[in-house]
C-alpha cells in the first residue's frame, strides 16, 4: 500500500492536547491504524495525554525537541524515535521546528512506523 501525503490537505492545530503554539498535521487513517506526519512549530508543544490502547511511536524527521513519558525526559532529535508505550502518558516540546511521523495501530494494539512524509516547507 502506498499513502502519498502531498495528496491530503493539512490542518493547523493550536494547543493540541492543552499544549502551547501550533502544529500542522495530515493524517491518514483506516479501520487498522493511523498514520500522521506532523510539525510542532517553534516553542510548541502537545500537552500530556495518554495512550490508554496503544503505544505511540514518534520517527524524528527533523528539528529538535523533547519528548516526556511516563515522567522521563528524552532528547528528539533527527534520526531517533520515541516510544510511548500503551497505558502511559506523554507530552512533546519543540525547541525548533520539529517535524516528525506517527503511527499507531488500532488492530494489534501496538505502534507502526510512519510511512510517508511531506517536507514542513511543502506542508499547508
Amino acid at each position: 500500500m502506498r499513502i502519498d501525503f502531498r495528496e491530503i490537505q493539512a490542518v493547523r492545530l493550536p494547543g493540541m492536547n492543552h499544549g502551547t503554539g501550533e502544529m500542522t498535521a495530515k493524517l491518514y487513517t483506516d479501520a487498522q491504524g493511523k498514520i500522521i506526519p506532523c510539525k510542532i512549530h517553534p516553542g510548541g508543544s502537545i500537552g500530556t495525554h495518554c495512550h490508554p490502547t496503544i503505544d505511540d511511536i514518534n520517527y524524528i524527521l527533523s528539528g529538535t525537541g523533547k519528548a516526556i513519558c511516563d515522567g522521563k525526559e528524552e532528547m528528539l532529535y533527527p534520526a531517533t524515535c520515541h516510544i510511548c508505550k500503551k497505558g502511559f502518558g506523554g507530552s512533546v516540546k519543540g525547541y525548533a521546528q520539529i517535524c516528525f511521523g506517527s503511527g499507531r495501530n488500532l488492530s494489534h494494539g501496538g505502534g507502526i512506523p510512519p510511512l510517508g512524509y511531506l517536507p514542513a516547507d511543502r506542508a499547508q
